[in-house]
Parts: structure tokens; sequence; C-alpha cells
């Protein structure tokens, strides 16, 4: 398999062996080889892969859903779509809280802010939001008790989580990441970096949930 030293720079012949290793791993599991033909200056890399009918040819009902990976404009239309985010902030500092919730609001995101855990958990059952922000130290519960009981009823994909740590401690880290936290966001922050965070993980929540419908 292609390597390279950790100082060197993938550069676009780089980036060729290795797309090569891949293909030659991939045609090699269906049983075949690939092959290299020199003409002048030219590389030219072949292979043959055997052309699989099935046992049996194709209900209406299997073309269609073939038809339907192979459109996949509905997926991107639904990723993209300008639908309404809503975000469920928790934090004891209320002036932090109405900091956080004008930020969201320039992305036109409905933000609902919450000073306990308790309070939190029993919003998220009533109803489910698309993301979570919520600072380690609450005044009732830690942050990442109250993301261990989430996790308990949703998936990382389901229900994304943010939590805002004071800084970059990798034993806070990891205990955020045990109970089930997405990212972190370390304080002090810029907005940008803030608002880039939470867009992510909404849009990749919105791809996981779409793509596991449709396959």
């Amino acid at each position: 398999a292609y390597e390279q030293g950790i100082n060197e720079g993938i550069d676009e012949q780089n980036a060729s062996d290795l797309s090569l290793a891949i293909a030659r791993k991939l045609i090699e599991l269906h049983g075949q080889s690939i092959r290299l033909e020199s003409s002048g200056n030219i590389l030219n890399y072949k292979f043959q892969l055997d052309f699989w009918t099935g046992e049996k040819p194709l209900t209406e009902e299997e073309v269609l859903e073939m038809d339907a990976l192979i459109n996949l404009q509905p997926v991107f239309d639904e990723i993209t779509s300008d639908r309404n985010i809503e975000v469920y902030i928790a934090g004891k500092d209320v002036e932090e809280l109405q900091i956080l919730k004008s930020q969201l609001a320039s992305m036109n995101y409905s933000v609902v802010p919450v000073t306990t855990g308790k309070e939190l958990i029993a919003k998220v059952k009533d109803n489910l939001p698309n993301i979570l922000v919520i600072d380690v130290k609450l005044p009732d519960m830690s942050g990442y008790e109250v993301c261990s009981q989430i996790r308990q009823t949703f998936t990382k994909d389901e229900l994304p989580i943010i939590l805002v740590i004071n800084k970059e401690d990798i034993s806070e880290m990891m205990e955020g990441l045990t109970s089930g936290a997405n990212d972190f966001l370390t304080r002090p922050y810029i907005q940008e970096e803030f608002l880039t965070r939470v867009n992510t993980h909404v849009q990749l929540a919105r791809i996981s949930n779409v793509y596991s419908r449709y396959v």
C-alpha cells in the first residue's frame, strides 16, 4: 500500500498513487486484476469486471428502488432546504445565554434558553430540537449528566450535543465524549467558530437522518 512520511505534502502525484492503491484493492476484491499499458508518454490502467445479471430479473419495485438511489436530487433538496432549525441552550449565566441566543438568531435559528439540566431534559422529551448546546456547569447537575441521560433515548445522529467548557482540558473532553457529546466549545470563543460548529452538526445530523430513509 502507498505510504508517505508525515512531513511530506500530498501533491497531485501522491493523490494519484493513493487512488490507484484503493482502486487496485477494490478490483482484487472482485477477483480481477489491474494492469498497466504504456503508449509513449501515456500510461493506461486497464481492468475487467464480470457483469452480474442476477439470478432472476429485477421486479418493478426493485427497479424503482434503484432509480431512487440513482436520482439523489430529492435527498439533496431535503438536506439543503431552508427549514426552521431549533436550538436549545442550557447554562447558569443568563447574560451568556442571551449572547448565544442573539448569535444564533442571526442565523435565523429558533432558540430556547434554559438555566437547569432538568428543565432541558423535560423540554427535549416534549419536543425534539435539532441540536443542544450545554454548559458543563449547571446549577442542578453537570452537563455530562444531562448528556448521558439524553443519550439513553437519542443517538448522536438524532440529536447532536455541543458541550461548553472553560478550557481545553483533556479530562473534561474525555468525560464529555464518554457521556455522548458530539463536540466541544471552549471559552473564550469567537462567534464565527460557535456558529460554524452548530451549523456543521445540524447539517451532519440532517444528512444522516435523510440518507437513513433511502438506504
